[in-house]
Order: C-alpha cells, then sequence, then structure tokens
C-alpha cells in the first residue's frame, strides 16, 4: 500500500475516533429546570440526566478530575455541580464555556454558611461533559451579541459581586434627546445642559431580588455602564434628583428606578449590568419588545 493511501487510512480512523468521543452518550434525558429536584431531591437520587449550561467556575481536584460550577441555561439563576474526570489530552474546560452534561444526580451541595452560590445546588457525577457545537445559538439572551430588548426581563444569577443574590432586571422605558432633557429638567435645574454633541439619555428599571443568601441584594446605579455602538465605555452619569434610585433589596423585594448618561447623538448604545462579571447583563436600548 502506498504511504500516501496509508496516511489517509490513518486520518479517516483519527476523525472517526474523534468524532465516537465526542458523541453525546445515550441514557441521559434532557432537563430544562432543576425546580422539581431542588424541592425533592431524595425522589431523583441516582437519576440519569442531561443539563445545557454556563461554566461559571472551574476547580483542579489533581489527577485530571475537575469540580464544575454551572448556570442553567433555560434559568441561569439556578446553578448546579459537576464533578468530572477529563479525558487524557483533552481540551480544559474554562468558565463562560456553554456545555452539554451527563452524568447522574448524586444529591445536594450541603449548606454551611460559606459558600452561598454553591449551598443546596445539585451534584452530577458527569460521564460526559461536552462542548456545544460552534456556532450553536445560545438559548438565552442577555450577551453583548443578543442583548434583550426593551421588555424582555433578564436574570443575573448572582456571584460574589453581588453578596451571591440572584436579581431580575427589565428595561420598561427609554428616553433620549429633548424627551429626556425635558424629563431631567423637571427633576431638577441643576441637571446640566448636554454639550451640543450629545444628549441625555434616560433609562427606566423595575428590578425584582430573587434570592438573597446574605439576606439583601446590593444594588446601585454604579453597577450599570453604558457602552457606544464602536465599544467605548461612557462615563458614568448621575442626575440630582432623580424620583427614584437603585438600592440594596431584600428577598421579593421590587423597585423601579431611572438612570441616566450623556451620549453622542444618533448612537445605539447598549446597557450593561456588572461587566466585570462573568454573567454580565446586556440591554439594547433601541428596540422595542
Amino acid at each position: 500500500m502506498k504511504p500516501r493511501s496509508l496516511i489517509c487510512m490513518l486520518l479517516a480512523f483519527l476523525v472517526l475516533a474523534a468524532s465516537a468521543a465526542a458523541a453525546a452518550p445515550d441514557g441521559y434525558p434532557p432537563r430544562e429546570s432543576l425546580e422539581d429536584i431542588l424541592r425533592r431531591p431524595q425522589d431523583f437520587i441516582l437519576e440519569a440526566l442531561s443539563l445545557q449550561g454556563d461554566i461559571l467556575t472551574a476547580l483542579d481536584l489533581g489527577e485530571g478530575r475537575f469540580e464544575y460550577l454551572l448556570s442553567l441555561r433555560d434559568h441561569p439563576d439556578q446553578v448546579f455541580a459537576a464533578t468530572y474526570t477529563l479525558p487524557e489530552g483533552a481540551p480544559l474546560l474554562r468558565p463562560g464555556d456553554g456545555v452539554t452534561v451527563y452524568g447522574i444526580f448524586t444529591g445536594l451541595s450541603p449548606f454551611t454558611g460559606t459558600e452561598a452560590l454553591r449551598e443546596g445546588a445539585p451534584i452530577l457525577e458527569a460521564a460526559a461533559i461536552l462542548p456545544l457545537p460552534a456556532g450553536s445559538p445560545a438559548r438565552t439572551i442577555g450577551t453583548m451579541e443578543r442583548p434583550a430588548p426593551l421588555g424582555q426581563p433578564l436574570t443575573y444569577p448572582g456571584d460574589i459581586l453581588t453578596d451571591y443574590a440572584s436579581v431580575e432586571i427589565t428595561v420598561t422605558r427609554v428616553l433620549r434627546g429633548n424627551a429626556a432633557l425635558k424629563k431631567a429638567r423637571e427633576m431638577s435645574t441643576y441637571n446640566i445642559n448636554p454639550v451640543r454633541a450629545q444628549e441625555y439619555i434616560l433609562v427606566y428599571l423595575q428590578v425584582k431580588a430573587l434570592s438573597v443568601p446574605a439576606g439583601r441584594a446590593p444594588l446601585a446605579n454604579g453597577d450599570f455602564f453604558f457602552v457606544s455602538a464602536t465599544g467605548s465605555e461612557y462615563r458614568q452619569h448621575f442626575l440630582i434628583n432623580p424620583p427614584a434610585s437603585l438600592s440594596p433589596l431584600y428577598k421579593d423585594g421590587t423597585l423601579e428606578a431611572v438612570i441616566s448618561c450623556l451620549i453622542q447623538k444618533e448612537d445605539a448604545p447598549l446597557l450593561v449590568y456588572q461587566p466585570e462579571s462573568q454573567t454580565p447583563l446586556w440591554f439594547d436600548l433601541n428596540t422595542s419588545p
């Protein structure tokens, strides 16, 4: 047999082997929510299932074994853990990766009072963790590439930046230009007139605290940033005497607030909440629901 033929056969074998290694295992029916498991975990011990999620943290346990903390894609406020022995030579899985976890439910993480995000999280002993196919559309919106339109609520799953509190945020209304200037001046005559090339944008928010492991959800106007269409961050601007500002919320608490910025005229900015986190929330201020 010619060397070229041998090489082609070897390459074909490697492709087939890689495809087999990446194939989804059978016998792990998908779940879109963990609500039943969280409520009655004893009814689901040793059940096989598969979950799609986004990796929040990755902990190296040694000898090729890892523990991942993930937010569920269909319900990002629901968090689960997976332990997994990474196959030799497989690429590392990192925070931010979208994956499907195939595994056996073994119970809930203990409530220790020291790791709020992890406490009570369902644990899977994973048989396989496979990256979502390249080019798969994100299951949820709220990324910089797919920001949420007006009226679309987004859930922040909670992390160290929010004392592990989970909150739901909705942009309900946007004013800009003369309408925004008029409203700002009604709040206080000390709210400045923009320079000729700029204009006000006022964003009305509705926020609800979903879970507050530390007792309350810290919220402030400074958690939100306006980002121009070219990707540059605007300097934060705070209104004088607004009708309502963001402030800490307790469980099931809700509030409505207005935040503002001075932006370039004709710009189409986005709004981002907690941009330094692994799961920032992005809102489109230029579309209707």
